[in-house]
């Protein structure tokens, strides 16, 4: 959760102009999230689906952000 911070400073930035795209992409992140910790919790070499689901999320929220801000 190191990236908590960033991610709620672009979730709020994009979701002024852009409230629904960036909820859904809050709700990809936060489910990305789910995935990593049961995938860890089961077995540490699963993890990496929930890391690309986070990671996903990740690179589309400045995108959001930056046409928010255009």
């Amino acid at each position: 959760m190191e990236n908590i911070a960033q991610t709620l400073t672009l979730l709020l930035s994009a979701g002024l102009y852009h409230p629904i795209p960036t909820a859904i992409w809050g709700g990809v992140y936060v489910l990305g999230v789910i995935v990593y910790l049961f995938g860890y919790y089961k077995n540490p070499a699963t993890r990496i689906y929930g890391a690309s689901i986070v990671l996903g999320s990740r690179f589309a929220l400045p995108i959001f952000t930056i046409v928010s801000l255009a």
